[in-house]
């Protein structure tokens, strides 16, 4: 199965963690007064009449876009106001903080994030309104390499549980890796960055031609110092558990999986995370006593013309890892609808349109997003427009561009490469969306059942990307 992978679109933090109900839509979500009576108290009736007070103004909120290249302030960002129609009604430009604020909040934005000509990468906001905060990423395809931070040398001891075993797989904060075929030495982990966080767990996966035999862990587990390799033993392995998913209303004919990982000092452990076909249950093999949580996830697959069309729900909950465990169980008639080939006009490609097409109504959803494709002139290049929608959103026509930012402008042909829309437990809706950082080039992690929620919860996505293999 392809590697669920869309564009960085909801970055470290994945999704707000600012409440924890289900959301509907735009407008739900929870209110918290500030401390104080929820109404005012009435005078005294002692007091005598009250003289008729000021009425303040209210205030205008407007709107802030901000705009870094995932570390460092982008200063002079063209960033390009619209009304409802899409016509361009006004223009700023981001500060030395990277920031622009308009007094009061236009239809859409536009952000032209780059000022390459052969990697344009506009992103537009529909739906804007007064309080917005939004954020645009615009770091470039530049591949950075991972810092070591030093090693563990993993120590166990091999016991009965894992007689036949052949070989040993250790795994740190998730991402960091050592093996060896037998338990005679420890196993050396290399750690980096990207698998450290203030404290780490390591787990110890032993295996053999019958298949996953036992565990063995070290939890809460400092972050080294320096380079020399520090000594980490484990506890005694214990068979592997069983942990079982079950889903309901899945498709006839259909094509779909189920995936497990388990969440320690805030990683997700991959190393359980074995995906199965699912039908009516599936098992699989968990430590126990190990998570903290798990991280839950079914997927529906379809490929319409070769593309790929997948809609799921993730969902994390907490756990005490016992020893055998059913989930609740997952009814995928809740999933968003799958999304269908949209349709695309381009009657002027610089304006085009573009009708987004579902099995069925998508209903609930906090947000979607957009994003084409297409070769720039002379062929040096590719054009990227990411466009941020608001629930519901059933046809887009891109906005236009001042005549001096011609080279933001697509050329046909357009390739409408992906339409994804989400739902999560975790923000209100689409105000809270709008909030998270948009990367301009990067692709994205949002839909990918390895990224912790960070808290329990639930994610609810439809995506269609329409590279075909």
């Amino acid at each position: 199965m392809r590697s669920l992978r869309l564009f960085a679109l909801l970055a470290p933090a994945l999704l707000l963690p600012i409440a924890c109900e289900d959301s509907g839509s735009s407008s739900g979500g929870t209110f918290t007064p500030e401390a104080g009576p929820g109404f005012e108290a009435g005078p005294s009736p002692e007091a005598g009449p009250v003289p008729d007070a000021a009425v303040d103004a209210p205030a205008t909120l407007g709107v802030t876009v901000t705009v870094t290249d995932g570390v460092t302030p982008k200063n002079a960002v063209r960033v390009i106001l619209h009304d409802a129609a899409g016509a361009v009604i006004g223009e700023t430009q981001t500060d030395a903080t990277g920031k622009a604020t308009i007094a009061k909040a236009p239809s859409m934005i536009t952000v032209l994030g780059s000022t390459s000509a052969t990697a344009p990468t506009p992103v537009t906001f529909l739906g804007v309104a007064d309080g917005d905060k939004l954020t645009v990423d615009v770091r470039g395809p530049v591949a950075v390499d991972p810092v070591q931070a030093g090693t563990y040398s993993v120590g166990f001891a091999a016991n009965g549980v894992t007689d036949g075993a052949t070989l040993y797989q250790a795994y740190v904060g998730g991402s960091c890796y050592g093996q060896a075929n037998d338990a005679a030495n420890p196993i050396p982990v290399p750690l980096y960055d990207t698998c450290l966080g203030a404290q780490s767990s390591a787990l110890v996966l032993a295996s053999g031609p019958t298949g996953t035999l036992g565990f063995a862990f070290a939890k809460n587990l400092a972050k080294p110092a320096a380079l020399t390799p520090v000594d980490v033993t484990t506890n005694a392995f214990n068979a592997a558990g069983a942990t079982q998913i079950k889903a309901t209303n899945l498709p006839e004919g259909g094509v779909y999986f189920a995936r497990l990982g388990a969440i320690a000092n805030g990683s997700y452990f991959s190393a359980t995370a074995q995906s199965g076909t699912l039908d009516t249950a599936l098992d699989f093999a968990t430590p126990t006593g190990f998570a903290e949580a798990y991280q839950s996830t079914v997927i529906v697959e379809s490929h319409p013309g070769g593309a790929t069309a997948q809609k799921a729900i993730i969902r994390r909950e907490p756990t005490t890892a016992p020893a055998a465990a059913t989930l609740p169980t997952f009814d995928m008639a809740t999933a968003l609808p799958l999304l269908t080939t949209p349709q695309l006009v381009e009657t002027v490609a610089a304006r085009a349109d573009i009708t987004i097409k579902s099995e069925a109504p998508i209903a609930g959803a906090d947000f979607g997003v957009l994003r084409l494709l297409w070769v720039t002139p002379g062929g040096t290049g590719n054009g990227r427009w990411t466009v941020v929608l608001p629930p519901g959103t059933t046809s887009v026509k891109l906005p236009a561009l001042p005549a001096d930012a011609a080279l933001f402008a697509p050329v046909a042909p357009i390739d409408v490469r992906t339409v994804s829309f989400f739902d999560s437990s975790l923000i209100p809706g689409y105000k809270e969306a709008k909030a998270l950082p948009v990367p301009a080039y990067a692709p994205l992690d949002l839909i990918n059942e390895q990224r912790p929620l960070p808290l329990a919860g639930s994610l609810r996505f439809t995506h269609l990307d329409t590279q075909v293999d």
